[in-house]
């Protein structure tokens, strides 16, 4: 039962994370990441991001104009000891902070964790739009 718990864990996750992009809460966001230099974030547009700090700062640059509402339509998540990774299918609604919808589109998502502590973070995030959108 160790990685139907694991699963459950890594699952709660990807809730919280996209709940927290959702609202804008930067402080959520700050407890799912890892908190040293090499944790990496590649975003939609191509760019990549290191560390903690940097990660956070592109974050609440994003929140000032917008919001997304990410919908996870399919993960797959797999582990070996302290390591997990997802690839998940999802939806995302990009929207401006009065709600009106910028763009409405899937979404791949993939993520590794490290499980620190007792806790899983995020390690490495990529947010991709699939080219045939």
């Amino acid at each position: 039962m160790p990685c139907v718990r694991m699963e459950t864990e890594i699952r709660k996750i990807i809730n919280r994370w996209n709940k927290a992009v959702a609202e804008g809460n930067l402080k959520e966001l700050s407890k799912l990441l890892a908190h040293d230099k090499g944790v990496v974030c590649f975003d939609t547009g191509g760019n990549t991001h290191v560390g903690h700090d940097r990660i956070i700062k592109i974050f609440e640059e994003f929140f000032k104009t917008m919001r997304v509402h990410l919908t996870s339509t399919g993960a797959t998540i797999k582990s070996s000891g302290n390591v997990a990774w997802v690839a998940d299918d999802q939806h995302g609604r990009i929207v401006d902070l009065k709600g009106r919808v910028i763009m409405d589109t899937p979404l791949k998502w993939t993520s590794v964790l490290e499980k620190r502590n007792g806790r899983w973070q995020i390690v490495q995030i990529h947010h991709s739009i699939p080219m045939s959108t």
